[in-house]
């Protein structure tokens, strides 16, 4: 006869090994992402040096025989012009890190998925809380570099 009110013995189960199959898929369209920023943080600096002209004289030359009105706009327009391209050279730092944050992201996302493919749930979880940690600490250092550029 059973007791009323006691429960019986309860042994959870091992979660699904599918849990850990769809961690290692996101984690993998994740890395996939992050290569695209590897890339895109490689490839916009070199662009923008290669496209941006480096002198305001380049855009607008100097009006030497001018009224002194056309001079004076043309030197404040120079001096924007020089604030413009000191703040995309600090964001243009902001990009070369944001690409070897994502690269390193990227390969701790490659040693992951093996891991959670085949269902090593200790060592995967481990390396899964490494990764969002380096996230983490790496966004932090994008905001500080961001707020110092401007």
């Amino acid at each position: 006869m059973a007791m009323a009110g006691a429960e019986a013995p309860y042994a959870p189960e091992e979660p699904s090994p599918w849990w850990l199959k769809g961690l290692a898929i996101f984690m993998a369209l994740i890395v996939v992402f992050m290569l695209f920023s590897v890339a895109s943080g490689v490839l916009s600096p070199m662009l923008v040096d290669r496209l941006m002209p480096e002198n305001f004289e380049d855009i607008e030359p100097y009006p030497e025989d001018g009224t002194e009105e056309e001079k004076a706009e043309w030197d404040r327009s120079e001096a924007e012009w020089d604030a413009l391209m000191e703040y995309m050279d600090g964001m243009m730092g902001v990009m070369e890190f944001s690409a070897v944050h994502s690269g390193l992201l990227a390969i701790m996302g490659m040693f992951c998925i093996p891991v959670l493919w085949r269902g090593d749930r200790e060592l995967g979880i481990k390396l899964v809380g490494a990764w969002i940690g380096v996230s983490f600490l790496g966004g932090m250092g994008m905001m500080w570099m961001m707020s110092r550029t401007g």
